[in-house]
């Protein structure tokens, strides 16, 4: 009897043993699978900076909003208003449209370039219920990069970074947004946008093409020239 239940035990212990090293393998492969399918996939351009989209976009408007600081136009009812009253010798301006609505830059700093005044930051105005507000601010890189505007969008850039905006409900609006970022020799980009319409799920390739794209569509725009008081 004793030998039957000796016997009985070995043969479970060696079924058990035959599980145990027949299921691992599997997972092992499985798990190798996964990460060679994983690996080989597009790299999507929203995960660029290992982020949701969202925070890109509010990283970039973030920065632009450190980049100059606002003035005070209490008391003004126009642009000229402001112009005249609040901008003081050396600031620069200019009457720019975007997205169809009339819209006025104010900058702290240009530099002339074939007769003109550039810049590559400036606060945004527009009315509302008639009077003048602030919407947001437009932040280059630097010289490189002026703020420019090609139909009835406005630019702002630098060496990673290109982003061509709207006015929508009221404020400066994210059209498109792209980006590189390079992590132990390779360069990811990524492609954002505010605009639900705008197709963003692409992959790394085709992000980087509009990367170029748009950085194509602000070289090929005109030059904000800005007045200098």
């Amino acid at each position: 009897m004793k030998n039957k239940i000796l016997m009985f035990m070995m043969v479970c212990a060696i079924a058990l043993s035959g599980c145990i090293n027949f299921v691992n393998p599997i997972e092992k492969q499985s798990t190798e699978i996964s990460n060679d399918v994983r690996l080989a996939k597009p790299l999507i351009a929203t995960a660029a900076y290992y982020n949701p989209a969202s925070q890109v976009i509010s990283d970039y408007v973030n920065g632009a909003n450190s980049c100059i600081k606002s003035i005070d136009i209490s008391g003004c009812n126009s642009f000229s208003q402001i112009v005249d009253k609040k901008l003081s010798k050396g600031m620069a301006y200019a009457n720019v449209t975007i997205g169809g609505n009339e819209a006025l830059l104010v900058t702290d700093s240009t530099w002339k370039e074939d007769g003109k005044n550039y810049s590559y930051r400036a606060i945004v105005y527009m009315y509302k219920n008639g009077k003048p507000v602030e919407i947001g601010k437009l932040c280059s890189g630097g010289t490189a990069d002026p703020i420019a505007t090609k139909d009835g969008y406005i630019f702002s850039a630098d060496h990673h970074r290109v982003c061509k905006f709207t006015i929508h409900e009221g404020r400066l609006f994210v059209k498109e947004l792209a980006t590189d970022v390079t992590k132990n020799g390779s360069t990811n980009y990524g492609y954002y946008s505010e605009d639900p319409t705008v197709n963003t799920n692409i992959d790394n390739n085709a992000a980087a093409k509009k990367q170029r794209s748009l950085f194509d569509e602000m070289k090929n725009g005109k030059t904000v020239n800005f007045t200098v008081k």
